[in-house]
């Protein structure tokens, strides 16, 4: 292969490592700062807008100017923002100014993966282009695969793409439904009314039960008890083939007795142990004891919204290719 493509691919490598590190710990800074699980999670969500936006502009200027420069510009700035911000930091307001070096973050991101794409047929041919292009992707998708592998190892297959969404943040709830949104394989399930009743009962007033149709936002307040008990009860109904459980667990929730109570529900529940529950607990380092006790009861964790739509994605795949075996 041409020797610009392999310094292509580690420079992609450096990059995505940088910027994926930065992204994960801005938003922790920001949470042990203001302990504020509601701030995070919309922080998290507004940050995510440019990259949607970078993606979009991203082609257009990958058609229109230099690859290298645009690569070379968007480390540059990338570089420059992140020192600035980190010279900012005592004496600017914290939420601004990591929301402000999060947008950064994901735009860049959102403009440099076109940019590289379009360098790949300029660099190679043939057989060479098709495995190049297979390189880039997996650097890209590496997250994914460690992810499916964890949940192919821990969790039942499921039955269907019919996936609820139980959350307790808002703002990552929101993220989760777009990322479902763009799989066909996916579907927000109709869950029955009684289903709807039980689960009311069971939540703080201002909870949102679905509104959309396979959500419910139990909101930043609920207890031990609201995560546990609407849980089982989503579970028990026959539309539901799979579950992604968001919690950004807040100071005042005892998250240890939080994953116990989970797997103490996972171990009593047959339903829970036959359909698979794709468990987001965000906050990062804060949450590791909760993640512990979960993963070591055999209970799949991860710690973004999008990493678990991913892995029910590729399960969902995997599960309707062995229903058409079992057909044919």
């Amino acid at each position: 292969m041409n020797p610009t493509f392999y310094k292509i691919t580690v420079c992609q490598i450096i990059t995505l490592f940088g910027n994926a590190a930065l992204r994960f710990a801005l938003p922790l800074y920001l949470l042990r700062r203001t302990d504020s699980a509601a701030l995070y999670g919309s922080v998290t969500a507004l940050a995510l807008v440019p990259m949607l936006l970078g993606t979009l502009a991203g082609g257009v200027l990958a058609d229109r100017c230099r690859k290298q420069k645009i690569m070379a510009v968007l480390d540059t700035v990338s570089a420059i923002g992140m020192a600035a911000a980190a010279a900012a930091m005592l004496g600017v307001p914290v939420t601004p100014l990591v929301l402000a070096a999060l947008c950064l973050l994901y735009a860049v991101e959102g403009l440099y993966q076109p940019a590289v794409q379009a360098s790949l047929p300029l660099l190679l041919d043939g057989a060479a282009l098709a495995r190049g292009n297979a390189v880039i992707q997996l650097v890209d998708t590496i997250d994914e695969l460690i992810d499916t592998l964890q949940a192919f190892d821990r969790l039942p297959l499921p039955g269907g793409g019919n996936l609820f969404l139980y959350s307790q943040a808002g703002g990552p709830g929101i993220y989760c439904t777009d990322a479902i949104a763009r799989w066909p394989q996916l579907k927000m399930p109709l869950v029955s009314d009684d289903t709807k009743a039980r689960l009311a009962a069971t939540q703080q007033p201002m909870a949102n039960i679905c509104h959309p149709e396979g959500y419910a936002d139990i909101t930043a307040s609920a207890s031990v008890r609201n995560h546990v008990d609407g849980l089982q009860i989503v579970l028990r109904d026959e539309n539901v083939d799979a579950v992604v459980f968001i919690t950004v667990v807040p100071t005042f929730l005892p998250q240890e007795e939080l994953a116990r109570e989970l797997v103490k529900m996972t171990e009593t529940t047959p339903q829970a142990q036959e359909k698979p529950v794709f468990y987001c607990v965000m906050a990062g380092a804060y949450t590791s004891p909760a993640r512990r006790i979960m993963e070591q009861a055999g209970l799949c964790t991860f710690d973004a919204p999008d990493k678990a739509v991913l892995a029910a994605k590729n399960m969902c795949n995997y599960a309707a290719f062995r229903r058409r075996q079992k057909e044919d």
